[in-house]
């Protein structure tokens, strides 16, 4: 999981300054959101939901290995008996 979690993590990085290259001074138009303008151009609005979906992804593959790794290092912790 942990390289899942750095791939994606790369290729949005990738992705990223492709797409900063797409326009004069890193300036790809877009709509609230995120979502491409309609004057953008194919190659850049391919790149601006390839950037989207993979920081997406790579958020999700990080939660799951916080939570695997929180639930395997509660197994390693020894329960305590109550004393009451």
């Amino acid at each position: 999981m942990t390289g899942a979690a750095a791939t994606t993590g790369l290729a949005a990085l990738v992705a990223q300054v492709l797409l900063n290259h797409q326009a004069p001074e890193g300036a790809v138009p877009l709509e609230t959101g995120g979502v491409p303008a309609p004057e953008a151009s194919d190659r850049a609005a391919l790149l601006q939901r390839l950037v989207s979906a993979l920081g997406s992804a790579n958020v999700v593959l990080f939660a799951g290995l916080i939570a695997a790794t929180t639930v395997l290092s509660e197994e390693d912790v020894p329960r305590r008996a109550s004393t009451r």
